[in-house]
C-alpha cells in the first residue's frame, strides 16, 4: 500500500508541473485524462484509485508541518473546482469534496 502512495506522489508532481498555471477547464480535462493513468498506477484497483485520487492530488501539494506553501492553496482551490467540472467518476468527485473539507479549501 505504501508503495502505491509513493508512486502517486511522483504522478502528481508531474501533473502539477504540467498544469500548475492552467485554467480550470484545462485542469478539468487533464484530471479527466489522468483518471485512467492513475487507476493503472494503483494496479487497476479502480475503487481504491477513485477513492484516493483527489486526496493524493491535494496531499502532494500540502506540507504536514508548514501547511500550504507558495501559492499552493490557490492552485489547490482551482483543482477542487476542476474536479467538480471534470468528467471523472462520481467517486472521484466525492473524494474531491472530502479532500476540500479535510484540507480546508473553500470552493463553490
Amino acid at each position: 500500500m505504501a508503495r502505491k502512495f509513493r508512486r502517486a506522489r511522483g504522478f502528481w508532481e508531474a501533473f502539477h508541473k504540467a498544469h500548475r498555471n492552467a485554467e480550470i477547464a484545462v485542469l478539468a480535462e487533464g484530471l479527466t485524462h489522468a483518471q485512467h493513468r492513475y487507476e493503472a498506477l494503483m494496479g487497476f484497483d479502480r475503487q481504491f484509485a477513485k477513492e484516493t485520487m483527489a486526496i493524493t492530488c491535494l496531499g502532494s501539494l500540502y506540507d504536514d508541518r508548514r501547511g500550504w506553501l507558495r501559492g499552493r492553496a490557490d492552485y489547490a482551490g482551482r483543482l477542487i473546482e476542476a474536479f467538480r467540472c471534470s468528467s471523472t467518476a462520481m467517486e472521484v468527485k466525492a473524494g474531491a469534496r472530502l479532500a476540500a473539507e479535510l484540507y480546508g479549501i473553500d470552493r463553490p
